[in-house]
C-alpha cells in the first residue's frame, strides 16, 4: 500500500510565496510568434511516426527553447490565442519553483520540474478563472496526490550478476526474462495488426538489450519526476563504485561499460561499398577497442566486497559524512569515469583532476611536485619504491602538457599505465585510512610531515 503523504508549509511561508505567485500573474503575456523561415535546403528525412488528431490526449501546452536548448518560456491557449510566460518571467516562475522546492517539507518527495509544472497550470487556471485557489494550496495538492511509492530499475549497460549486490543505498539485481515476457506481451496486444511485425522486430531488439542485464535498484517514495532524480543520484555514485574495482582503471588499453544503460559512449562506423549509385555492401562495425562486457560471478563479487568495496558502500549510506569522506567519495565518482573513455587523453584528464581534488590544498600549490612526492607517500612502502612512483608521476605529467599545450599524441602508454595502477592503489589506500583524516588538510598534513620523518 503506498504511503500517504501530505505537504505542509507553515502558514506564514506560505503567505510570502503565495503573494510571489500573484504578482506572475501580471507578466502573463501574449505567446511570441515565430517568423516563417524561408523554404531553403529541406533534406530527405524519413520520419519514424506519423501523429495525427486522434493521436493528440488532452489540451496542446507549448514549450520555447533558447538556442542553447534551455527552456524559457510556456504558453496556453485562451480565447482562441496563446498567452504562457516567457524569458524573465518565465524565469520567475522557475525561481519560485526553485524556492519552493528548498522548504525541507517538500524536497524529499516532490522535483523543481514537478512545482515548475503544477504552478503553470495554477498561473493558467487563474488567468482564465477556472480557480480561486491559493498558489501554494493547489500547488501542494497537485504535487502531493503524485507521490506515491516506486521502485525504480535502472539497467546498466553490458554488466551481468550471478547474484545480488547492494551498495551504498542501491541493490543491483538481474533483469530477467521473466520480468520482461509479461511486458513484451502487454505491449504486443496493443498494437495493431498492420505494426505486429514491426513492434516484434523492436521489441527483439530491446530485449537483445536489457535480458540478463544488471540494473541498479532502489525503493522510494516520492512523485515519478523527483523518483527518478534521487534514484538517478544514488546510482551514479553505486555504479562509481562498482566500477572503480574494473580492470581499465589499471590500463589504458582496456574500457569498462559499467554506467547507465543509454548513457554508454559506444562508438560504431558504417560504411557503404557504392558502385555507379548503387550500394553494394552496407557493413556496420564497433570503432571501440578493449572493451568488452563484464561478467561478475559470485566468487567475483565476494572479492570486490573483501577488497574494499563494502567499505565503500558504508560510507555511501554514513549520514554524517566528514569532509575528507565527501571530498574523497567525489574524488572517487571523477577517477572511475576514465574508464568510460577509449581515448588515453580524455582518461588521463579524469584521471588527474580526481588526485588533484584530493592530494592538493588549493590552486596556489606547484602541482606536479606536490602531486608526484604525496602520490608516492601514499602508495609507496619503500624510498626505492617512492622514488619509482616519482618519477613515473613526473613523466606522465611531462606527457600530459605535451598533448595540452603541443597537441603531441599521448606515446607513452607504458608508462600511463604504470601510473594509472599507481594512482587505483592510492585511491584504495585512502578508502581504507579514511577514518584517520577528518579534512582533506589532515592529509595532506600527515603526507607531509611523513616527508620530513
Amino acid at each position: 500500500m503506498s504511503a500517504v503523504v501530505t505537504l505542509h508549509l507553515h502558514p506564514e511561508a506560505a503567505k510570502n510565496f503565495d503573494k510571489m505567485a500573484e504578482g506572475l500573474l501580471s507578466l502573463v503575456s501574449a505567446a511570441p510568434v515565430s517568423g516563417q523561415e524561408e523554404q531553403g535546403f529541406q533534406p530527405d528525412i524519413h520520419p519514424s511516426a506519423q501523429l495525427t488528431q486522434k493521436d493528440i490526449i488532452g489540451e496542446i501546452q507549448l514549450g520555447f527553447a533558447d538556442y542553447r536548448g534551455i527552456e524559457c518560456g510556456r504558453s496556453f491557449e485562451h480565447d482562441g490565442k496563446m498567452f504562457g510566460l516567457f524569458d524573465q518571467a518565465f524565469k520567475d516562475l522557475e525561481s519560485l519553483a526553485t524556492r519552493l522546492h528548498q522548504t525541507g517539507e517538500i524536497r524529499p518527495y516532490v522535483s523543481v520540474r514537478c512545482l515548475m509544472g503544477s504552478g503553470f497550470q495554477w498561473v493558467k487556471k487563474r488567468y482564465r478563472g477556472e480557480t480561486d485557489e491559493s498558489f501554494t494550496g493547489f500547488v501542494l495538492r497537485e504535487c502531493g496526490e503524485q507521490i506515491k511509492d516506486s521502485e525504480i530499475w535502472l539497467p546498466l549497460f553490458k554488466v551481468y550478476l550471478q547474484t545480488e549486490l547492494t551498495v551504498g543505498r542501491i541493490t543491483f539485481r538481474t533483469l530477467t526474462r521473466e520480468m520482461l515476457d509479461p511486458w513484451f506481451e502487454r505491449i504486443t496486444n496493443k498494437l495493431p495488426q498492420e505494426l505486429q511485425a514491426r513492434g516484434q522486430e523492436s521489441l527483439r531488439r530491446t530485449r537483445s538489450r536489457f535480458q540478463g542485464c544488471a540494473a541498479a535498484t532502489i525503493a522510494l517514495t516520492a512523485e515519478p519526476l523527483r523518483a527518478q532524480e534521487l534514484a538517478s543520484r544514488e546510482a551514479e555514485y553505486s555504479i562509481a563504485a562498482l566500477r572503480f574495482f574494473h580492470g581499465a582503471n589499471s590500463s589504458p588499453y582496456l574500457r569498462c561499460y559499467c554506467t547507465i544503460n543509454g548513457t554508454e559512449s559506444f562508438s560504431s562506423i558504417s560504411t557503404l561499398w557504392v558502385k555507379a549509385g548503387r550500394i553494394e555492401t552496407w557493413s556496420d562495425h564497433s570503432a571501440d577497442t578493449g572493451g568488452s562486457v563484464w561478467t561478475l560471478p559470485e566468487d567475483a563479487i565476494r572479492e570486490l566486497r573483501k577488497s574494499g568495496l563494502d567499505a565503500m558502500s558504508q560510507l555511501l549510506i554514513k549520514e554524517n559524512k566528514s569532509a575528507f569522506e565527501r571530498d574523497l567519495l567525489d574524488a572517487i565518482l571523477i577517477y572511475s569515469r576514465n574508464s568510460l573513455f577509449n581515448d588515453p587523453a580524455n582518461r588521463l584528464i579524469y584521471i588527474l583532476a580526481a588526485v588533484e581534488s584530493i592530494l592538493l590544498r588549493d590552486n596556489n600549490e606547484p602541482i606536479q611536485k606536490n602531486i608526484a612526492e604525496r602520490l608516492a607517500f601514499v602508495v609507496g612502502t619503500t624510498t626505492e619504491e617512492r622514488i619509482v612512483i616519482r618519477n613515473n608521476v613526473t613523466q606522465v605529467y611531462a606527457v600530459r602538457s605535451a598533448f595540452l599545450h603541443h597537441g603531441r599524441p599521448l606515446a607513452e602508454m607504458e608508462a600511463l599505465e604504470v601510473f594509472m595502477q599507481h594512482v587505483w592503489r592510492g585511491f584504495v589506500a585512502l578508502i581504507y585510512d579514511m577514518n584517520k583524516f577528518r579534512t582533506k588538510g589532515d592529509l595532506i598534513e600527515a603526507l607531509e610531515r611523513r616527508k620530513m620523518e
